[in-house]
Order: structure tokens, then C-alpha cells, then sequence
């Protein structure tokens, strides 16, 4: 146990402030750190050195994870989950899911930060819009794109009233990649512009370099070229010690891209050698695909064509692990120009025409993140534009104070109206408003995401195509209002007698698609017959006319017998619902390999 008094009060305000700076300052952050824990250690106050360990190790593990770090993040991570401390513990989990996101092990970064925010209720605005971030960082680098800018916009909104501190800088700036990668560079300069305006006046901060470096890679993409050297130039020979090897390397290879699309081969030759230096040996693909397009330009403006394609290729390659589309553009157009440069116009023209098709679906993914931004940004900064107003206000008036309580009160209803109504277009795009059900374009995206899921769980997968027999005739002689009321009772049946890791799906007319996870055709065929008997025994009625005995025809395929493709496992349950309509009707047929 700790010894009451003044000690006790110390540490835990050392360790606070330590916290508070570690973005910024880690240098100075750690001394407090260490200090703090030699006081802890002389009072016997094991939580207090708990705490400043944990300071400690994440910024061990922060400038190279390294498997002492890993360790001790693992092991304060069980001692915090032991002793009640949930702070302590989400701490210590978010450093071990950035360490595995900086492993290249974002699925797994995912499932970890996934956890942590079950109950958001239990952490502190700051440590949930950390969370938040990492989370939406690990996602986008997982693939999933569309959740992580979710993520990072939930990120921003949960620390709305704390704007001008490191944490939301860094989530600025990381909104701002995104709409980097996504090729929306105007919105993307201003937001990386203010992360690195806000930072600033913390000093040359360990988060400067990273900043910057993106902000120039973003005014290289706008062709402000000079600009971006200005801004960039001067770090290139920053301390280790106040920027990790990742963020310094970053910031040398954009300095060597705008050099030699200046044009300064030998000014740009001697900071891509210096980024060679500091990433040596880093296996990130982001900095492989970079590091290998910087050297395929050099390669081609020294005549070495045949050399700047191999490295073109490396490029291509780990960009698409890395999902960075617009490094891909840059390479495939570079490709484009060495073989038209050898004479080889075939092969330019098969480039060109590949670039301009990429191209289009960059632009189309930029298009659609537009509207999932730009009205949320527009919405936050207008609250917090009107919420300043308000407060200036009620500083030059008491009568002003009521003002600004109404003001803030409608302005937050307004933001949760924005947010709420967001989340319901989001959603009523994946469903069919009949039934309730998922519509088909929901299983466009679903379907391919079960069916990898199977592939790394070795389980079977069945898809079902379900059609409402004599569908037409119900129409034709009960009209379309009790044909309406058969769709949708067949769509209850269909989503009360599935599981949670099962899904259906209106897939147009009066078909129906089920997705059955980790399930033997033969158990679904029995599934399905079990709610084909369900729906023939429901009662149809308007209050006007009714009818019972409803049946349907299925057709089933499974991953077994078909593969993991998603269209020839449609495919094949397609040609069992015709061979079950063919012999009668009411009938759930197994597809077969012919």
C-alpha cells in the first residue's frame, strides 16, 4: 500500500501531466515518468508505478516496438484488468493494437480496439476519441475504408469541445490522409493545414514531422511543389529522438519526390538515400511501395528503364496491401511514360488506358466521401462557430447567458438530429423497404465478406435462393396489397428462423437470398423445409380477404461443392430453384456438380 499524504498526490499529478505530453513532448513526458515511478517505487505504491510504466513502455514501443515493450504492455494490461483499473487497462490494450498496427496486423488491431469501446460510458472523452482513432486507423488499413472515416469523424465529434489540443489535431490530420488517399485534395490541405497550425504552438513536437510530411505530400499532388519543399525541407535532419524513424523516413522520401519532380535528381538522390537509411529494413508496405517508386523515377531519369519497371513493380504491389490508391495512379502513369519513352507505345497505351480506369474509380470512392463528410464537417464547425459566438455574448451581457444555453441546447439536438438522420440513410440504403429485410445491394458487399470469412474459418457456407410460388396468380386473383402482405410475411419467417451469424436478403420481386454460415447443405435444406412449413401455416389477411397455405421453392449451394465465388454460388442455387419450380413446387432443392 502507498503511505498517505503529499507522495500520493505528486505521482498521480506527474503522471497525469506525463500522460498529457506524451504526444508532444515524449522526451520531457518520459523524465516525468521515470520520476514519477522512482517515487512510487520509494512508497510502495505499486498503481502509481504501474501508471508510469505504462508511460513508459508505450513510448518504448511508440520509437520501435520491441519485444520487451510488448511484454510489459501485455503484463500491465492483466494487472490493470485485475485490479479494476479500466483506464489503465484500455491504455495499456490501445499501445498493444497500435504496436500490432504497425506489425501489419490491423485485423487483429481491430478485434482489440473493438473491445475497448463496448462501454464508452466508462472512459473519459480523451481516451475515447484515442481509441476511436486508432480504431479508425486500423480499419481503413484493414480495407475497410467507409467505417474508418466513420470511426474518425465519431472520433472528432466525442472531443468537439476540446478542439486545439494535441488529440484532435491528430485526428484532423488523420481525416486528412484519408481524403488524401481518396484523391479529395482540397479538403485534404485544409484539414492536414489546421492539424499542423494547431500543433505548432507546442514546439517542434514529435507529431511535426508527420504532419508536415503529409501536408507536402498533398501540395506535391496539387503541383505547389515549391511550397511543399518549404514546408518539408527543413526537417529532413530531425532527431530521433523527438520523431520516430517511420515518421523521419516519411519525411525524407517526400522531400526526395518533390525534388525530382522539380527536376533536382541530385538534391532528391541525396534525401531518398537518406530515407533508405532511416527505413532500412522496415517492411511496411506503404514505405516499400514509396521508397520503390522514388528509386523507379531516379532509375528512369538515368536511363536504367528496365531497372525503374522492377521497381515500378515492388511499388504496385505493396501499394495495393496498403490500399494507396493514389501512389498506384503515380506508378502505373510512370510505367506508362518509361515504355513510351523506350518506343514501346503498345505497352504505354495498355498503361494509359489502365491508369484512366483506376482513375475513374478513385474518383467515383472520392465522390462518395464527399457526401459522408462534407455535411458532417460543415455541420461541426457551424456548431462550434455559433457556440464562440454565443460565449462572446455571455461575456459582455448576463442577459446574453440564456441566449447561449438555448443556443448550445438546439445545437446539440441539430448535431444529434445530423448524426442520427446520417446513420438511418446509411441504413435504409442496405434495406428493402417492404420487408425490413437487407435488399440486394446489401448482399453485394455481405456475401463476398462471409464467404472470405469461411475461407480463413475452414467453415461451409449455403446460399439460398428463395422464390414465393404462384406469386404471379396471388397478385392476379388477391391483388397487390395482399401480395404486398405475403412478401412481407414470408420476410419474417425468413429473418425470425435464422441465427445471428446467418443473414437474408430481399433479392428482387418475390425472391428471397439466405446466407447460412458454418452449415452443411443437408442442415439447411432441413432448415428451410422446417420454415417452408412455418409459412404455409401463417394466415394472409387484410381484414378483407385472406388465404393460408403460402409455399415457396428454394434452391442451395454450398462452399463444398461450389467454391468460395460468390456469383457462381448464386448461380448454382439459381439453377436448383428452377429445378425445384420444374418438378412442383413447394420443394427445397440441394445444387448438385454436374
Amino acid at each position: 500500500m502507498a503511505e498517505p499524504g503529499i507522495e500520493r498526490i505528486d505521482i498521480e499529478a506527474s503522471i497525469h501531466h506525463a500522460w498529457s505530453m506524451l504526444l508532444v513532448d515524449p522526451i520531457n513526458a518520459c523524465q516525468i515518468a521515470n520520476d514519477a515511478l522512482q517515487a512510487a517505487l520509494q512508497v510502495n505504491d505499486q498503481h502509481g508505478a504501474a501508471h508510469a510504466q505504462l508511460i513508459l513502455s508505450k513510448h518504448e514501443s511508440r520509437f520501435g516496438p520491441s519485444e520487451q515493450a510488448i511484454a510489459r504492455l501485455t503484463q500491465l494490461a492483466a494487472y490493470f484488468r485485475s485490479h479494476g483499473d479500466a483506464q489503465g487497462q484500455l491504455r495499456a490494450e490501445q499501445a498493444l493494437a497500435q504496436i500490432e498496427l504497425e506489425q501489419g496486423a490491423p485485423h487483429q488491431a481491430v478485434i482489440r480496439l473493438q473491445r475497448l469501446i463496448t462501454k464508452p460510458e466508462l472512459l473519459s472523452a480523451l481516451d475515447h476519441a484515442s481509441i476511436l482513432n486508432t480504431l479508425s486507423t486500423a480499419l481503413t488499413s484493414s480495407g475497410d475504408r467507409e467505417r474508418g472515416l466513420r470511426m474518425a469523424y465519431q472520433a472528432l465529434s466525442v472531443i468537439r469541445r476540446q478542439q486545439g489540443t494535441p488529440i484532435s489535431a491528430l485526428i484532423n490530420h488523420n481525416i486528412g490522409v484519408y481524403q488524401l488517399n481518396a484523391g479529395n485534395f482540397d479538403l485534404a490541405h485544409k484539414l492536414l493545414h489546421d492539424a499542423r497550425q494547431t500543433i505548432q504552438p507546442f514546439g517542434r513536437t514529435s507529431l511535426l514531422g508527420l504532419f508536415s510530411a503529409n501536408l507536402a505530400l498533398c501540395l506535391i499532388h496539387q503541383g505547389q511543389l515549391d511550397m511543399a519543399l518549404k514546408i518539408i525541407e527543413p526537417l529532413v535532419h530531425e532527431s530521433c529522438t523527438n520523431i520516430t524513424p517511420r515518421d523521419l523516413g516519411f519525411v525524407q522520401s517526400v522531400t526526395a519526390d518533390a525534388c525530382f519532380r522539380l527536376g533536382e535528381w541530385s538534391r532528391g538522390e541525396h534525401y531518398l538515400d537518406l530515407a533508405d537509411t532511416t527505413l532500412g529494413g522496415d517492411d511496411d508496405p506503404f514505405f516499400v511501395g514509396y521508397l520503390a517508386f522514388l528509386h523507379a523515377q531516379l532509375l528512369a531519369q538515368q536511363g536504367q528503364s528496365e531497372s525503374a519497371l522492377a521497381q515500378c513493380d515492388i511499388a504496385i504491389a505493396a501499394s495495393e496491401r496498403s490500399h494507396d490508391d493514389q501512389l498506384i495512379l503515380d506508378v502505373i502513369n510512370l510505367q506508362s511514360q518509361i515504355h513510351a519513352d523506350r518506343g514501346d507505345y503498345q505497352h504505354a497505351y495498355q498503361l494509359a488506358r489502365a491508369f484512366h480506369q483506376r482513375y475513374t474509380r478513385v474518383s467515383a470512392f472520392a465522390n462518395e466521401t464527399r457526401y459522408l463528410t462534407l455535411q458532417v464537417q460543415h455541420e461541426l464547425a457551424e456548431a462550434q462557430s455559433a457556440r464562440d459566438r454565443a460565449r462572446k455574448e455571455h461575456a459582455e451581457a448576463e442577459q446574453a447567458r440564456q441566449k447561449l444555453s438555448q443556443l448550445n441546447r438546439q445545437l446539440e439536438e441539430r448535431i444529434e438530429e445530423i448524426e442520427s438522420l446520417q446513420s438511418a440513410l446509411r441504413e435504409q440504403a442496405i434495406r428493402d423497404a417492404l420487408t425490413g429485410l437487407y435488399n440486394r445491394r446489401h448482399l453485394q458487399d455481405a456475401l463476398p465478406q462471409a464467404l472470405q470469412l469461411a475461407t480463413r474459418t475452414n467453415w461451409n457456407v449455403c446460399v439460398a435462393l428463395i422464390d414465393l410460388d404462384h406469386f404471379k396468380r396471388l397478385n392476379d386473383t388477391h391483388g397487390h396489397r395482399l401480395g404486398d402482405l405475403a412478401l412481407i410475411e414470408l420476410g419474417k419467417v425468413l429473418r425470425d428462423g435464422i441465427r445471428g451469424s446467418d443473414f437474408c436478403c430481399r433479392y428482387g420481386g418475390e425472391e428471397f437470398c439466405i446466407v447460412l454460415a458454418d452449415m452443411p447443405a443437408s442442415a439447411a435444406q432441413l432448415r428451410l423445409n422446417g420454415l417452408l412449413q412455418q409459412l404455409k401455416a401463417r394466415l394472409i389477411t387484410d381484414g378483407e380477404s385472406q388465404f393460408s397455405g403460402l409455399a415457396f421453392s428454394a434452391g442451395i449451394a454450398s462452399t463444398d461443392r461450389f467454391g468460395h465465388d460468390p456469383q457462381r454460388l448464386l448461380d448454382a442455387a439459381d439453377k436448383a430453384l428452377y429445378q425445384a419450380k420444374a418438378a412442383g413446387r413447394g420443394i427445397v432443392m440441394i445444387a448438385e456438380v454436374l
